[in-house]
């Protein structure tokens, strides 16, 4: 039986625009067909009315004055509504490297939270990125923070995650990383590479032993040099690997984001927030993991004026993404939603239009300008939030 029927000028599918469209969700709140609509009004040309997936984060430390180094389940649950007001339907809550003892609590507090909800952003799983991190590299993470890779450690991690860790970043050149690379792709948890200085063909090794990732390309690690590319050399060159981009103008330029479409195309990229508790707020001083961090033309520094995580939210972020690589709507929705849902197992489930998926969507405008505006978002073909 259907629940609804949704339509609109454009549909973003995986593979073209459908203009105009519609789309049937059955009372399971999934997709059951996506058909052409030949009901529409086609003289609206500006602005057009689409239809695309939600937005899938797999890289969320804070948002809308929550931090997840430091909040309650009501806490949690106000994030995840806040993302699901900026277009986020699924995401992974991130843990940056913070005293041993106080990530376990962090790890045993938030995975019970990870499940479908009805009114929220959906928690996947959670992202630990540390504290297998490189002394040299540590952007804001706090050195005391940083530990050495470790085997006991690393099952002290996953025990007290519960099965909810879907991604660990590290650093691939510390002693004893490649063995915890091996130990985390057996057990089918993804592996991205970041805050690290490793070299070109330390990458590629860390690659054969299975990640395949790298967290926030560019930033974190050393600049490619004409005789050692390094990390960000290997993840241009290797299409083995896909890049999480921050498309935020402030952690990559424009010219590296079409660079990197450019080098790895649709399928080689996911655009992430790297919210932190400022993001969506206004300027000013907020604490992040009990740093002190300064937001000043939506740029966030932590005391020591490193870059400390992002204030802008993902859909804003895909709009900058668009901007700048003046790709279609199609291929954008990739790298935001279809991309990441991939990574994590769930392709043709989440993150993209087509029967059998969630439905959970978004509808938007295109405004004189011609960029994307939010209007409403549904989860499962329920609207739950309405701009």
């Amino acid at each position: 039986m259907l629940r609804t029927v949704l339509d609109a000028d454009c549909l973003v599918l995986p593979d073209r625009l459908l203009t105009p469209g519609k789309i049937s969700v059955d009372d399971r709140g999934r997709i059951s067909e996506v058909l052409p609509s030949a009901d529409l009004d086609l003289e609206i040309t500006n602005p057009r009315r689409f239809l695309a997936p939600g937005l899938v984060d797999l890289q969320v430390n804070g948002f809308g004055g929550i931090d997840l180094l430091d909040t309650d389940r009501e806490g949690f649950d106000a994030m995840g509504k806040a993302l699901l007001g900026r277009g986020v339907t699924g995401y992974l809550p991130t843990l940056i490297s913070s005293p041993t003892a106080h990530l376990l609590e962090r790890l045993e507090t938030i995975s019970p939270w990870c499940e479908e909800t009805a009114d929220t952003a959906t928690p996947l799983g959670i992202h630990l990125e540390g504290p297998f991190l490189s002394p040299d590299a540590r952007g804001t993470h706090r050195a005391v923070d940083l530990i050495p890779p470790d085997p006991v450690l690393l099952d002290e991690f996953l025990q007290a995650g519960a099965g909810k860790i879907r991604i660990v970043t590290l650093a691939p050149e510390l002693p004893g990383a490649m063995e915890l690379i091996e130990t985390l792709s057996v057990k089918g948890i993804l592996v991205s590479r970041g805050h690290s200085r490793a070299t070109y063909d330390c990458a590629l090794q860390a690659t054969e032993l299975g990640a395949t990732l790298i967290t926030h390309f560019g930033n974190a690690m050393v600049p490619i040099h004409q005789r050692e590319p390094g990390l960000p050399g290997a993840g241009l060159a290797d299409p083995r690997l896909s890049l999480g981009l921050i498309p935020d103008l402030v952690h990559l330029h424009a010219g590296i984001l079409r660079m990197a479409w450019q080098a790895k195309g649709r399928n080689g990229l996911m655009l992430v927030s790297d919210a932190v508790t400022a993001a969506g707020l206004a300027d000013g001083d907020y604490s992040f993991g009990g740093r002190h961090i300064h937001v000043e033309d939506g740029v966030c520094r932590d005391e020591e004026g490193q870059l400390a995580g992002a204030s802008l939210d993902l859909f804003e972020g895909l709009n900058r993404f668009l901007d700048a690589t003046e790709i279609s709507p199609c291929a954008g929705f990739q790298v935001a939603s279809a991309n990441p849902a991939r990574h994590l197992g769930l392709a043709g489930e989440r993150g993209s239009l087509q029967a059998g998926a969630r439905a959970d969507l978004l509808q938007m405008v295109k405004n004189p300008e011609g960029r994307l505006v939010l209007e409403r978002v549904y989860l499962a073909g329920r609207p739950v939030h309405q701009a």
